[in-house]
């Protein structure tokens, strides 16, 4: 909203501005107010397209049925879709605002440890396979760096494929043996 007032003080300028004003016109000064009224609504329609933009992305994050996790560049989650709460068996509230390394200590110094320090480092782009112990499954990683900082992973549970495999080579060493 524009505020307009006949006399105004510093004081209670810059107060009305905290409180939310587009700008403030002195009466004396009307003549400002269109390009007020414009500069207000460009700034409304910029929030609104913003906010319209989040909602979306948030909505594809929500749907996607890969693990997406977005870390700050203090190793902070600072959005974990629900793919990943069900994956890894923690709520978003639980881990918003705490590092990847304290939530889930067994990735410290493992093939994701470095490979997410290099993407962070370096800028570029990174895709590794990963055994989490604790849960015992295996994920398909990629890694890449966020936009304004931070890194982002989006992982997909490949356990029952490895398992798969695994007894597929088994199943071939008893029938070579056999032979």
């Amino acid at each position: 909203f524009i505020f307009i007032s006949g006399a105004m003080g510093e004081e209670f300028a810059v107060e009305t501005l905290k409180r939310g004003a587009t700008d403030y016109i002195l009466k004396q000064r009307l003549t400002r107010l269109p390009a007020a009224v414009e500069r207000a609504l460009a700034e409304a329609l910029e929030r609104t397209q913003r906010r319209k933009a989040e909602e979306r992305a948030s909505v594809i994050l929500e749907s996607m049925s890969e693990m997406f996790i977005a870390l700050d560049t203090e190793w902070r989650f600072f959005y974990v879709n629900a793919a990943c709460e069900r994956a890894l068996g923690k709520r978003r509230d639980e881990l918003l605002g705490k590092s990847i390394w304290t939530e889930y200590p067994a990735l410290a110094g493992t093939p994701l440890e470095s490979q997410a320090r290099r993407v962070l480092h370096e800028q570029v782009t990174a895709e590794l396979e990963q055994h989490y112990a604790p849960c015992d499954k295996w994920f398909d990683v990629k890694a890449y760096p966020a936009e304004g900082g931070g890194l982002c992973l989006q992982a997909r549970d490949v356990t029952a494929a490895k398992r798969t495999a695994e007894d597929l080579q088994v199943t071939e060493q008893r029938l070579k043996f056999a032979l």
